[in-house]
């Protein structure tokens, strides 16, 4: 399930930030882009991923 959240969020995030840091070094915008699908993950989309499938999990 993690995986399933986090792929697309990670791969969205690349797409959308690379337009806006071309110029920057390339581990600073690892670190920027890494630091925001952690907060994503962890606050907002893991319990919503885990809420929606809450019955499927406690099978």
């Amino acid at each position: 399930m993690i995986l399933a959240v986090l792929f697309p969020v990670a791969q969205a995030m690349g797409w959308l930030l690379a337009p806006h840091f071309l110029t920057w070094p390339p581990l600073l915008k690892a670190l920027l882009q890494s630091a925001v699908v952690v907060t994503l993950m962890t606050y907002l989309l893991m319990p919503l991923a885990t809420r929606l499938a809450g019955n499927w999990l406690k099978q």
